[in-house]
């Protein structure tokens, strides 16, 4: 059962002292896609799309099943933004 101690602690592993939003996003969305190791990638991601696109995106990756994706959910949710995310591209 999560509590509001949970939830403060899990926000504080995420948002780190004097990040930006953008970092910020980066690493939620890296934690929860288990691509940690990709995280320059992220952080790369959320300066050229918006955060809109970016979450758009992941809530669709997050809730597919582990074993309907055929590599990882970090390589889908690359494919689609690759695939939708060029009318949102930053300039």
């Amino acid at each position: 059962m999560n509590n509001d101690n949970d939830i403060g602690n899990i926000e504080n592993e995420i948002k780190p002292l004097f990040a930006s939003p953008e970092e910020v996003l980066a690493k939620e969305l890296s934690i929860g896609l288990g691509d940690m190791i990709n995280l320059k990638y992220y952080q790369s991601i959320t300066k050229k799309y918006s955060e809109c696109m970016l979450r758009s995106i992941y809530d669709r990756v997050r809730v597919i099943p582990e074993n309907k994706i055929r590599k990882s959910k970090g390589a889908l949710f690359n494919y689609l933004l690759q695939k939708h995310g060029k009318d949102d591209y930053r300039n």
